[in-house]
């Protein structure tokens, strides 16, 4: 009796052992695509964010010579690997530069339609020893990192109005987008591309991707916040949000267009706050041309992949807004592993990966922070 006792109570415990150790995704292969399937569920509960902040920059607080105008809000920033921090005013065109402790440095580029000179800055980087500004229609003016004018070059042949960049590995990518109406059908059309640039010469370029996209201005769904699609780069691997209101999915594309995998986690969809809904009821009664429609949110608010490939979602979330810090983090090999909560105000609406660092940008009230960053899992 003691005997059989004794099987049952094994059997019991390697049935617990063989639950606890299931696994919270599936893995199959459907055309040649990889698919994660992830169940809601954290495969690593204890994991951690571990965060050094290294610069805290205020614009408020900014200490400039006499002569230099103040910076009263910023659109875009970067990092050079010296630490110096680069920080870019979207319409004025202008770019400042500070050092590690929040120091002012220099300032470079400005208003115009010369050289070294742009309308807007869309994005700056640098890369190398220079530091690139991207302005409207791929117009691109080179600095040296002590803000000297080198020379101008023009991306993409100028075919789209906004350009960004994004630098992996030794890759260096460019996002663009494009977005044409026609008002007579109700119809807006957009193209969004992705290109591989040439490392030592950036005019030079071939093409990855390129979406395109129709919608019904009759029943045009208004997305919380921002309206395109999110991309993602990390070692020749590019991440594209499905944009979708029902699937929260990421579609992994080669240097070659050609998809590889997928990664998707279980759902369902997220009802848009009666706040935000009041909100486009009353621009709808504003007598806009194009009629908006709120009542579900996209799945995936926003995207990242950091410097150890972990992707970062922001996901839509059953009662709040667009302004959240919750973050889905997944491993290189598309598995979830936590819903983290990032220990800043919900004002800091942006975060770039740049220089193996973490900057969070909080735009309206001018701040920009600078962090060393990892995972620590305490399991």
């Amino acid at each position: 009796m003691k005997k059989i006792r004794f099987i049952i109570f094994t059997i019991c415990i390697l049935i617990l052992i063989s639950c606890s150790q299931k696994k919270n995704y599936t893995v199959e292969v459907k055309d040649g695509v990889e698919i994660i399937t992830n169940k809601n569920i954290e495969s690593s509960p204890k994991l951690k964010l571990d965060l050094k902040l290294i610069s805290d920059i205020s614009l408020d607080s900014l200490v400039l010579p006499d002569s230099i105008p103040a910076m009263e809000s910023f659109s875009m920033t970067a990092l050079d690997n010296d630490g110096n921090i680069y920080i870019s005013h979207f319409g004025k065109s202008i770019v400042y530069k500070l050092d590690e402790n929040a120091n002012y440095v220099t300032n470079f580029h400005r208003k115009g339609q010369g050289p070294g000179e742009s309308i807007v800055i869309n994005d700056i980087k640098t890369i190398n020893d220079s530091v690139y500004v991207f302005g409207e229609y791929g117009k691109t003016a080179i600095y040296s990192k002590l803000g000297n004018f080198i020379r101008q070059v023009r991306l993409l042949d100028g075919k789209y109005r906004a350009l960004q960049i994004l630098i992996s590995d030794d890759n260096i990518f460019c996002y663009s987008r494009n977005i044409t109406y026609d008002m007579e059908e109700k119809i807006e059309n957009t193209t969004l591309g992705v290109y591989l640039l040439g490392k030592n010469n950036l005019e030079s370029y071939s093409k990855i991707l390129e979406i395109n996209s129709t919608v019904d201005l009759n029943n045009y769904r208004y997305l919380m916040n921002d309206e395109q699609r999110r991309f993602s780069f990390y070692n020749g691997q590019i991440y594209v949000e499905d944009l979708s209101f029902t699937n929260y999915a990421v579609d992994i594309y080669d240097l070659h267009g050609k998809k590889r995998r997928r990664i998707e986690k279980q759902t369902r969809k997220i009802a848009c706050s009666d706040k935000f809904k009041d909100k486009i009821k009353k621009k709808n009664q504003r007598g806009s041309s194009v009629k908006f429609i709120a009542d579900y949110m996209k799945q995936i608010l926003w995207m990242y992949v950091d410097k150890n490939e972990n992707l970062w979602i922001k996901p839509a979330i059953e009662g709040l807004e667009f302004d959240h810090q919750f973050f889905d983090i997944f491993n290189s090999e598309g598995i979830f592993l936590k819903r983290i909560k990032f220990p800043l105000p919900d004002s800091f609406k942006l975060l770039i990966f740049d220089k193996s660092k973490l900057i969070a940008i909080d735009r309206d009230n001018c701040i920009v922070k600078v962090f060393k960053y990892d995972f620590i899992n305490h399991e």
